[in-house]
């Protein structure tokens, strides 16, 4: 029989004054809170009646089973925006180490979620909690609080991250039940598979690949065998009412094919070339049907097909050259369509190889599209896709030296102890080198984070005649005794990046853990043990992939350089504005097209800490921005370090309003920041639409856990805000004037 459960929530009052403050001071419940010191009576008495005196403020008894077991608060309630902040703690004088414990937690936080939702009618719950404290997190997780924030807190001397969680109101499910196994995790990713065969378990081990690479869950979306091409079509069906955030059209070569088991013979490439031509009408129909964005495998034989010697080969007339001209018109279709990429299914064959990738007595038994180590492959392609596409990519991977860029430990091997090139192991530390070596050449900066002496492990650069990467070919260096993490945080405050854009490689499982616990946004791959495997891995990982290298990616290794220069070479002046003068800085800005697209995407999508709105904004709905008339600024600067690059973007709407514009979107690359470039770019948009005879200027901010750089800048500018998020200007009385230290160019849209 199900155990009976009792729950109730009743105000604090002076009676239980005595007993909350055993609590409070409970040396458990002190390590996470904000004030960690024992609270004296007098204090507590103090607090207790400056409470009582928040009117937007509410401290509550938890009961359980009749028995008061925790404290629940709720302050800052906003009944106007709809949202308050939330905390709790329990007697773990009690509970501590109880097999009760957790049944009780989870039934106080549905509780104050419940209470949140339904008494004070907010729609938003918010909540911190110290990053060291794991164990809420995941309560928190559970329950489908997502991060928003993250913000710097002194505790016992030094700084310590708080993670801000949200939860929203229409998030939230069926009440959940006090039991773990009852509290579900909300999928974070949709997928679906939109195919001829079955792709179930292709989906699973997506959803598997997916959670080990970004730790949030996944969710295939699920159509009934064969019937993906009906859900297009029927205005009514699951596939079109759900929106989805991805959709991978995967019919294969053979799925073309007139029957299931059909053997190609190329004598009948008519019909299958019609089959083709009406797949391709389906993708281009499903655009307009469907949100989100598609991801199109391209044609390879798989299953092997009859021909003649010459029908094999690539010649035009020939089987394989057959399929590569509907490869040719497929890409131009994928290239036609808003946010449709086509994923090179016939490179992935080409690299494993046909046999390799055949289901083999599989497709016959359960129609399965590829054998189960190829579709591990694929997904990993797909991945590689989605991270890019999401800005979830790294853009600094950091290295050990010890058994990681070398063979053997400097330190006590001495410098003829060091395995790198010659034969087996140095030769494969050559290859890693020159894998590193080649990322560096496509924009990917390199650092160096070893616990070593630095002047000895600088003699393997200097003096080794095998080494591949020298001490120029790093951007940052920590070599030194300290803790890793410690100094991680220093690469990435060095090079002007987030911790979530560092790659970390090691060769130590210890150092690897200890980095995803104490700084869980660094990316961290699982090396292989086998290290003739890691040069290909590194190639392969998803974290590490990236679409056509734009112009300014391979700038910006030596982008990174340069900030560092121009903060040493700020510190050489007294007035911050001869400094920014001598940089001779010049700001160009464009009109939005097919020659700064890529760019323009790309920052939408990796753009974190300068963005006001973090709207990531995909192709089809620039599209529709611009048809409702928008307009669409990338913005590029040049200075007397740097030639010209797209650092930033605005988007300005129109509105209801007459003669007012708003800005939709503002961005800039945080590599710029401290230059008042935005001081620049906001002094042309008044001056351009004031032209345009522009009256009045809005800006938007939404606060998110990144973007707190961006949060004060319109008020800065003399914005007056009219709500938390929106902000405006007069352009008759006070616009932004451009700074004289600016050039501006003259290539603005009309």
């Amino acid at each position: 029989m199900d155990e009976l459960i009792s729950v109730q929530l009743k105000p604090l009052t002076d009676a239980e004054i005595p007993m909350v403050l055993r609590w409070r001071n409970h040396p458990l419940v002190r390590k996470v809170m904000f004030s960690d010191h024992e609270i004296s009576l007098d204090e507590h008495l103090a607090w207790w009646k400056k409470t009582c005196d928040d009117s937007i403020r509410q401290d509550l008894l938890f009961y359980y089973n009749g028995q008061p077991r925790g404290v629940i608060y709720f302050f800052d309630i906003d009944l106007v925006e709809q949202r308050c902040h939330w905390g709790f703690y329990l007697d773990s004088e009690q509970l501590s180490g109880s097999s009760e414990q957790l049944k009780i937690w989870l039934a106080l936080e549905q509780s104050a979620i419940n209470y949140a939702f339904e008494t004070l009618a907010v729609q938003s719950l918010i909540c911190e909690t110290f990053e060291f404290n794991r164990a809420v997190h995941q309560i928190h997780k559970k329950f489908g609080f997502k991060e928003i924030n993250r913000i710097s807190h002194e505790k016992d001397g030094q700084d310590e991250i708080v993670v801000v969680m949200a939860l929203k109101k229409e998030s939230t499910g069926q009440e959940c039940d006090v039991s773990v196994k009852a509290v579900s995790i909300p999928p974070v990713l949709q997928l679906a598979f939109l195919g001829s065969a079955n792709w179930e378990l292709v989906g699973r081990e997506f959803v598997r690949l997916y959670s080990e690479a970004i730790g949030e869950n996944a969710e295939i979306f699920p159509i009934p065998f064969g019937q993906y091409r009906h859900q297009i079509w029927d205005e009514k069906s699951e596939l079109l009412t759900n929106k989805l955030d991805y959709y991978v059209f995967c019919e294969r070569l053979e799925d073309l094919y007139e029957t299931p088991f059909t053997i190609f013979d190329f004598s009948k490439r008519e019909a299958l070339e019609q089959h083709f031509n009406e797949y391709c009408h389906l993708i281009k129909n499903a655009r307009d049907r469907l949100t989100g964005t598609f991801f199109v495998l391209d044609f390879v034989p798989v299953k092997p097909f009859l021909s003649s010697l010459e029908e094999a080969s690539y010649e035009s007339e020939s089987v394989l050259g057959f399929v590569e001209s509907l490869n040719t018109r497929l890409e131009q279709v994928c290239n036609n369509i808003p946010d449709c990429f086509l994923v090179r299914l016939s490179a992935l064959v080409g690299r494993f190889g046909a046999n390799f990738a055949n289901p083999g007595k599989y497709w016959y038994l359960a129609r399965s599209p590829f054998s189960a180590t190829f579709a591990t492959e694929l997904n990993r392609e797909i991945l590689k896709f989605i991270l890019v596409l999401r800005g979830q990519t790294a853009r600094v991977v950091v290295v050990d030296l010890d058994n990681t860029l070398w063979g053997g430990g400097i330190g006590d091997d001495g410098l003829d102890g060091v395995n790198v090139g010659g034969d087996f192991p140095g030769n494969v530390f050559v290859e890693i080198q020159q894998t590193l070596k080649s990322l560096r050449g496509r924009g990917m900066a390199l650092a160096i984070c070893s616990k070593n002496t630095e002047t000895v492990a600088q003699e393997v650069f200097q003096k080794h005649p095998s080494m591949v990467l020298k001490l120029g070919d790093f951007t940052s260096t920590r070599i030194n005794w300290r803790d890793k993490t410690e100094n991680l945080r220093e690469i990435a405050a060095e090079i002007g990046v987030g911790l979530s854009s560092l790659c970390f490689l090691d060769d130590s499982p210890y150092e690897r853990d200890a980095v995803r616990q104490m700084l869980p946004e660094v990316i961290v791959p699982e090396l292989p043990q086998d290290i003739t495997l890691w040069s290909s891995f590194i190639l392969s990982c998803p974290h590490l992939a990236a679409f056509r290298p734009t112009q300014e990616d391979l700038k910006r290794v030596k982008n990174y350089e340069i900030r560092a220069k121009i903060k040493n070479d700020a510190t050489t002046f007294k007035e911050k504005e001869d400094y920014w003068r001598s940089l001779g800085m010049k700001l160009f800005f464009y009109q939005y097209g097919k020659t700064n697209k890529q760019r323009v995407l790309q920052l939408l999508s990796k753009t974190n800490q300068f963005n006001m709105t973090t709207r990531r904004h995909a192709e089809k709905d620039l599209e529709l921005l611009v048809s409702e008339g928008a307009d669409i600024i990338p913005i590029g600067l040049a200075d007397k370090y740097s030639d010209e690059e797209i650092i930033g973007l605005i988007i300005l709407i129109p509105t209801s309003e007459v003669q007012t514009m708003v800005i939709e979107t503002f961005l800039l690359s945080c590599r710029v920041l401290g230059r008042s470039v935005e001081t620049g770019i906001l002094g042309w948009i008044c001056t351009h639409l004031s032209k345009r005879g522009i009256t009045r200027l809005e800006g938007l901010f939404f606060e998110t856990e990144r973007n707190l750089p961006a949060a004060s800048v319109y008020k800065y500018h003399g914005f007056e805000a009219v709500d938390p998020s929106r902000f405006r200007l007069s352009l008759k009385t006070s616009p932004v004037v451009q700074p004289e230290w600016f050039q501006f160019s003259e290539e603005a849209p009309q």
